[in-house]
């Protein structure tokens, strides 16, 4: 446990002198008191204490010895840099994809998914970087981040990431984050939930010759084939129009949820699209579910990296909110590629919290 725990530091300590190498803080004022590891300690105390900065700064201060810069002084550094910190960030990341690639995570083609990963705001100024939904937790204002992830086990790796504006089209950030994935991995298919149903987006996968699978939206047109469906377990039909106005053409997949599960309503069905080769054969319709059905993995991710390592903040600053959602991903990262590389005594890997709990034992043994 204690060797598991020494190679956590390190890798963590390495990751802040990357971090502080690619400038994601500003760096400091010749007459300045505090360097960019000081500032980063504290950014990252914060994430994996699930807390605001000033707790995290004044547990480091009262409770550990540590000097270290107060809250207003960690926020102006971070304001400074702009969008420099952000960009270094996803620098960063493509290291780690890389490193991950050349230890061979990704010899084989994998499973992506693509999602949305929303954080509530409840300021007062709004910019067109703050994008709006469904009334969630009392707002229906969020800073909104896109991720593609692979999402097979022991590889849920994030892999692209990008910051989303009000008015960006669909398209636009699946495009560039599929291109930013394909420099490090082959993908088998990409699965997108049904917030992504759109011509446009289909186009853009097509156009890369990538597979998809997604739920089909069930318009007036789905129902009519959901109601020839009736009575057969699963359907497909090939060579369908996605829109009467289009030449688009895909497959449509209807298939009975008491198939799977016999406690299920009377009359639901789900219904895919894809651009697979589908059989009309339970094995092949059956093969693209379960294909589906590992895009949960996504969402286990921004689970963890919600309950885990998501600092708090009352700031209204785009920039501060966003640098805190993509610190999140990082440090998920950083636990993902060091989950399986030392499971002493634990044989599903390394928990996140054994993460945590390592860093402030560092942070805790370097006090003045």
């Amino acid at each position: 446990m204690k060797q598991a725990t020494w190679h956590i530091q390190k890798q963590v300590d390495r990751a802040l002198g990357k971090l502080v190498e690619k400038g994601v803080v500003k760096e400091r004022a010749p007459n300045a008191t505090y360097d960019c590891v000081a500032v980063l300690q504290v950014l990252f105390c914060a994430a994996m204490l699930r807390t605001f900065v000033e707790s995290a700064v004044s547990r480091m201060r009262n409770v550990w010895n540590r000097i270290v810069p107060d809250a207003d002084t960690v926020f102006r550094r971070l304001k400074e840099n702009g969008k420099a910190s952000l960009m270094a960030l996803i620098s960063f990341n493509r290291e780690m994809v890389g490193a991950a690639k050349r230890k061979g995570w990704f010899r084989k083609r994998v499973v992506v998914a693509i999602d949305m990963w929303d954080r509530e705001y409840y300021g007062k100024q709004r910019d067109v970087n703050c994008s709006t939904g469904k009334e969630k937790n009392g707002t229906r204002y969020f800073h909104r981040v896109a991720t593609l992830a692979v999402v097979e086990e022991g590889k849920r790796l994030e892999v692209a990431m990008m910051s989303v504006s009000l008015f960006a089209p669909k398209q636009r950030i699946v495009h560039a984050l599929l291109v930013e994935a394909l420099r490090f991995i082959r993908i088998k298919v990409v699965l997108l939930d049904r917030g992504f149903n759109s011509h446009a987006v289909i186009r853009t996968i097509e156009a890369l010759n990538l597979r998809y699978i997604m739920p089909m939206t069930k318009n007036r047109r789905v129902k009519r084939e959901i109601a020839q469906t009736s009575g057969l377990w699963y359907r497909v039909v090939e060579n369908y129009r996605f829109r009467l106005n289009s030449h688009l053409e895909t497959t449509l997949i209807i298939l009975d949820v008491k198939l799977l599960d016999k406690k299920a309503a009377r009359d639901s069905y789900l219904t895919y699209i894809t651009n697979f080769h589908v059989y009309n054969a339970k094995e092949s319709v059956m093969a693209v579910a379960h294909f589906y059905e590992s895009r949960w993995g996504i969402e286990t991710g921004y689970r963890v990296k919600k309950w885990e390592f998501r600092a708090k903040t009352c700031s209204e600053s785009t920039m501060v909110r966003f640098f805190f959602i993509l610190l999140a991903i990082i440090l998920f990262n950083i636990w993902t590629l060091m989950r399986f590389a030392n499971p002493i005594r634990h044989k599903n890997g390394v928990p996140a919290y054994i993460l945590t709990e390592a860093y402030l034992q560092m942070i805790r043994a370097s006090s003045a």
